[in-house]
């Protein structure tokens, strides 16, 4: 496996040298030490690494926000928080914020080896399940946030989260289109029903799953008359969201047989 790519966000120098030293013994390169809360999220952004060790007090920003920002903006990170403190209610919201896990200070190598090995654990998992690859498009930050949280879970990587009709469109007429298409009937520039409709028209491969807030029966007919695989009601239930891949699952098996 390739050398995996860090970025340390700890304000304390000899700390941030102390993790290097340690992580440099698993193969694992540090390529952006940030010191300042405040430039932590353009650095994420800017590197893509593959981990942040965030420590959770820093100048500028602390920890919680960076995270919290992260978390509201969509911003995909594999992040661990590094602290001294052992205080219950920082490491609940962190986790709730979209932490993986707790690094205490000083650190130790067997609590690192068990960062990288679940890192890689969790990567190859990913290529050997061939996980389901989807789109999720819905002008609701919140409701994008609420669905991919659920098909994670569920054997699935979301490739794309959408707030237009115009942006799924572009996105379906190029080299990734994905196995499934969540779109929210209600969207600006073009509705869920509109992009349907180009999606037949140009036959374009993606089992396509309606979404609306209003799932009256002749939501639910136009959009199934219109082409559609499935249709969710918001708020998403973890029930039909898995009867919906279930369906996308047999289809796909009887397309191969």
């Amino acid at each position: 496996m390739s050398k995996l790519n860090a970025l340390v966000a700890d304000d304390i120098e000899s700390l941030r040298e102390l993790l290097k030293m340690h992580l440099k013994k698993f193969g694992c390169r540090v390529i952006k030490e940030v010191e300042h809360g405040d430039k932590v999220i353009a650095a994420i952004q800017k590197t893509s690494p593959d981990i942040v060790f965030l420590d959770i007090n820093m100048p500028g920003m602390d920890g919680l926000s960076i995270l919290k920002h992260l978390s509201d903006n969509e911003i995909h990170s594999n992040v661990w928080i590094i602290s001294g403190s052992t205080d219950k209610s920082s490491r609940d919201t962190a986790i709730q914020y979209g932490a993986r896990g707790f690094i205490h200070k000083p650190f130790n190598s067997a609590s690192l080896q068990q960062v990288i090995d679940e890192y890689q654990c969790a990567s190859t998992k990913t290529y050997q399940k061939n996980k389901r690859s989807v789109i999720i498009a819905d002008d609701e930050p919140l409701m994008r946030k609420l669905l991919q949280n659920m098909l994670a879970k569920m054997d699935c990587e979301v490739q794309f989260k959408l707030g237009g009709g115009k942006d799924v469109v572009d996105i379906l007429r190029g080299d990734k289109i994905p196995d499934v298409t969540f779109l929210d009937i209600e969207m600006p520039e073009l509705n869920g029903l509109e992009v349907l409709n180009i999606i037949k028209k140009e036959k374009i491969p993606t089992f396509t799953v309606m979404v609306s807030a209003h799932g009256t029966v002749e939501n639910v007919q136009t959009a199934m008359n219109a082409g559609a695989d499935g249709f969710v009601v918001k708020p998403y239930n973890k029930k039909k969201i898995e009867q919906v891949l279930a369906k996308f699952d047999k289809t796909k098996n009887s397309i191969k047989v």
